[in-house]
C-alpha cells in the first residue's frame, strides 16, 4: 500500500510469480486508460454515488473496462457558507487488472476521493512510485503495534506483512497444459493434467504436485487400420524457485530446479516397453511461463531415451 495525501491510496496485489518490475508500464497504463473512459464521462460525472472501475488486460493484451456504481447509503450533509450540500462518504476505485494466467497476475488498485484526481498521475509519477516500492523492499520493514509493517526507508509505503506476503500457506491448484516432446524420432503430442500444492514465502516459490498424461500415438493394428494407443503416464513433479535476485536459481530467470518422476501406468501395445520411467531435472521458460522446455528420459530395461518436453498451458 502506498499513502497519498487526502486519504487516498495505491494498492498493489501480486500474483505468486509476479515481481514489482513487471508493472514498471503504469504511467503508460494510465494514459491509455484515461484516453478510454472519455466515451464515459456522463457516467462518471462527480457525485455522490461510488464508482468502480475494472482496466482489465487479459492474456492477448486485449483491454476491458468494467464500470459499476453503488449507491451511497444514509445520506449526509455538509453546510458551507449557508449552503447545504450532499457529502460524498466512499472512496471511487480504479483497478488495473493483468490476468495473464494463473500464476502471473497483478491489480494496482487507485482509492480515490473522486475520480478527477486521476490526474494528479502524470509525468513519471506511477513509475516513480513502482520505483520507490521495488527498491524500498530491499530496505527492510519496521513491525507496529497492530501487527502491519511500514518500510523502513518510505513511510509512505505499507503492508500486512513484511515483503507484502500475506502468508506461506499451502494452496491448491490445478492446470492443463498441451505438450510436444520426442521419442526416438517421433513427435509426441501430449495432454497433461496436473494437481498440487504450493508455497509462495519471502525467499522462495514451491510446488509439488502430482500428473497424468496421455501421449497420442499413431500406430496400425493387425489388420492395417490407423488406431491411437491408449498409453498413459502417472508421476510427480517438484517446483523450487528462489526469489533472491542475486541467486543463480533467480525466480526473474529462465531455469529453475523441475523435477519429473513419472511411471507408466498403461500400457497399450508395444510402442513403450513395460515398466518404463519418465525422468527430468530442470526446465527453461520464457514469455512469463507460457512456454516452456524441459529436458527428459525415457528409461527402461532396454533404453535410457533423451527427450525434449515443449509445454505450453491451457488453463
Amino acid at each position: 500500500k502506498v499513502a497519498l495525501p487526502q486519504n487516498e491510496k495505491i494498492v498493489l496485489e501480486l500474483g505468486p510469480s509476479t515481481e514489482i518490475s513487471d508493472i514498471k508500464n503504469l504511467d503508460s497504463l494510465m494514459d491509455e486508460f484515461i484516453l478510454a473512459i472519455k466515451p464515459l464521462k456522463d457516467s462518471l460525472q462527480d457525485g455522490i454515488d461510488i464508482k468502480r472501475i475494472d482496466y482489465v488486460i487479459d492474456a492477448s493484451e486485449n483491454k476491458k473496462i468494467k464500470l459499476t456504481k453503488y449507491a451511497a447509503g444514509a445520506q449526509q450533509y455538509v453546510s458551507i457558507n449557508g449552503t447545504v450540500s450532499l457529502l460524498k462518504t466512499g472512496q471511487d476505485t480504479v483497478s488495473f487488472i493483468s490476468n495473464t494466467d494463473r500464476t502471473h497476475f497483478y491489480r494496482v488498485s487507485f482509492y480515490l476521493n473522486h475520480l478527477t484526481d486521476l490526474g494528479q498521475f502524470t509525468d513519471g509519477m506511477l513509475n516513480e512510485i513502482i520505483t520507490r516500492v521495488e527498491e524500498g523492499n530491499s530496505k527492510g520493514w519496521k513491525t507496529l503495534k497492530d501487527g502491519s509493517v511500514t518500510n523502513k526507508k518510505y513511510e509512505e509505503i505499507s503492508a500486512d506483512s513484511p515483503y507484502g506476503i500475506k502468508n506461506s500457506k499451502l494452496n491448491l491448484v490445478s492446470g492443463l497444459n498441451t505438450t510436444l516432446q520426442n521419442f526416438e524420432s517421433k513427435l509426441l503430442p501430449t495432454l497433461n493434467v496436473t494437481i498440487g500444492l504450493n508455497k509462495s514465502t519471502v525467499n522462495s516459490y514451491q510446488y509439488f504436485g502430482l500428473y497424468s498424461e496421455t501421449p497420442v500415438v499413431f500406430a496400425r493394428n493387425d489388420n492395417g487400420n490407423r488406431i491411437i494407443p491408449k498409453n498413459s503416464f502417472g508421476g510427480i513433479n517438484y517446483i523450487y524457485k528462489s526469489k533472491n535476485k542475486n541467486s543463480f536459481l533467480n525466480n526473474n530467470g529462465i531455469v529453475f530446479p523441475y523435477i519429473t518422476l513419472g511411471y507408466l501406468v498403461n500400457r497399450d501395445g508395444d510402442y513403450f516397453d513395460k515398466n518404463t520411467f519418465q525422468v527430468g531435472f530442470s526446465k527453461f521458460t520464457f514469455l512469463k511461463d507460457r512456454l516452456s522446455i524441459e529436458p527428459t528420459f525415457f528409461v527402461s530395461k532396454n533404453y535410457i531415451l533423451p527427450s525434449i518436453r515443449l509445454t505450453v498451458p491451457i488453463l
